[in-house]
């Protein structure tokens, strides 16, 4: 899992180095813990719950990081969900370690998916969609509006190259 969840920094081209922060967070008890750019990334809490959403936010305003990632292993609790939306300066994502146990990319072997950085010339209303809550769509980190290109590849025939929207989903 921790190959699968530091690739997920990768894709999402966050530059740096990691360095071990496991020590500072010691009151969470986390399997491990480390910093790379302006993110962090704790894994292996038990339990998600408001008292480590403090902690973690207090961390993170401390030493001056936007983004706090965690996996944990049982669950999040309500009130700790609602207090991970609540920062103004620290976007906060959680995943359970079944949602981070395969990486979401190697599901699709015969796709690949490329967030782009400029949407198409294509008009986003006319462009297929994906919901931000899919897998991939989480994996990447992308954002209502942000637009996938996806390049299938089937088997002998030349590759088909797609494009998506990220949306709510109906009903959101």
């Amino acid at each position: 899992m921790q190959q699968h969840v530091k690739r997920m920094l990768d894709v999402r081209q966050i530059p740096g180095e990691d360095v071990d922060v496991l020590a500072a967070l010691e009151g969470l008890d986390p399997k491990w813990a480390f910093r790379r750019g302006d993110a962090v990334l704790v894994c292996g809490l038990e339990v998600l719950g408001s008292d480590a959403v403090a902690q973690l936010l207090a961390f993170a305003e401390e030493h001056n990081l936007a983004r706090c990632i965690t996996v944990h292993s049982i669950k999040c609790t309500a009130q700790a969900r609602k207090d991970l939306t609540a920062s103004p300066t620290v976007q906060f994502e959680s995943f359970s370690e079944n949602e981070m146990a395969l990486c979401p990319l190697d599901w699709a072997v015969q796709s690949e998916y490329k967030l782009l950085s400029t949407p198409p010339a294509e008009p986003a209303d006319n462009l297929a969609r994906i919901w931000i809550t899919d897998p991939v769509a989480r994996y990447f980190g992308a954002a209502i509006g942000d637009v996938f290109e996806i390049v299938n590849r089937w088997g002998t025939l030349p590759p088909e190259t797609t494009h998506r929207v990220v949306t709510a989903p109906v009903g959101a």
